[in-house]
């Protein structure tokens, strides 16, 4: 149980839009409102993005900090202007992620995909047609979210299944896990881990990882954090909003208001109180 992870890192996450074809109930960005008869949905201006980018890039060679860019959603293939979004996020050292639930893989371009260092693609159930895409970019450690109810014998039975479509054919797959389970949920979770990998054992043409992840709690708090009664992740970064607005702590909250940047300088500023407000020891 890693109560440690992304301690000392600070990412970019980009939130292109809070817009989604889907609305899956174990959702990554569980901390976005779903949309109602009244939503209207958001999406961010690629000149944001670019400048993001840019100042982030530069912060990181300040610190000594390894760039990690993240773009997520809602669902980043339903961006009207994803493309350009990808092209302003590229950069010649670091890491770009792109989450989607799939829709992005059909919108974007093969050649601009295999641009994309990582795509994490979140998946709940097994589809040969997903399957196959993912193959063309396995080199790029695609990993596959299961929505996971292990603690079930007949779910747990039947991802099990699931999973071992994927890895036969390569493709890599990671076992995505609530953060604030119990200690009995940690040991039915590892217990699971073990099942996934012993039967994969038997298939001679799997050759693909399989990645646990169970947190729990963290312990990797920085001083924005303090007193706060979410008990998350706690993933370094700073958050970028489909409207702009950047923030320390994507869930919001009095101690760690959204702010906007527009000039460099700004940028700095709300870099600078990100890195602050997660920063440990």
């Amino acid at each position: 149980m890693d109560k440690q992870i992304h301690r000392d890192e600070l990412r970019l996450r980009v939130l292109v839009t809070d817009d989604c074809n889907r609305g899956c109930p174990y959702c990554l960005n569980d901390f976005q409102a779903k949309p109602d008869s009244s939503f209207q949905a958001k999406y961010i201006d690629p000149l944001v993005v670019y400048q993001a980018v840019e100042s982030y890039v530069q912060f990181c060679e300040e610190k000594g900090l390894f760039p990690t860019i993240s773009i997520s959603g809602g669902e980043p293939g339903m961006h009207p202007r994803i493309k350009q979004i990808v092209d302003f996020s590229r950069t010649t050292h670091g890491c770009l992620q792109l989450n989607t639930n799939g829709l992005a893989l059909k919108v974007l371009p093969k050649e601009q995909l295999k641009k994309i260092d990582s795509l994490r693609v979140h998946v709940h159930r097994y589809s040969e047609a997903t399957m196959y895409t993912l193959r063309e970019y396995r080199g790029q450690a695609v990993f596959v979210f299961q929505d996971i109810h292990y603690r079930e014998v007949s779910h747990r039975l039947a991802l099990v299944r699931q999973i071992g479509l994927y890895t036969s054919h390569g493709v890599p797959v990671k076992v995505f896990s609530d953060f604030n389970g119990s200690e009995d949920h940690y040991r039915a979770y590892e217990s699971f881990v073990k099942e996934i990998q012993e039967s994969q054992e038997s298939h001679s043409d799997c050759n693909a990882e399989i990645i646990g992840r169970f947190t729990g709690v963290q312990e990797n708090r920085g001083p924005g954090c303090d007193s706060c009664d979410k008990n998350c992740v706690t993933l370094k970064a700073l958050w970028v909003h489909p409207d702009g607005r950047c923030t320390a702590c994507a869930r919001g909250g009095t101690r760690h208001p959204l702010t906007q940047a527009y000039l460099p300088s700004e940028w700095d500023t709300v870099l600078r109180h990100a890195y602050e407000f997660h920063k440990v020891g």
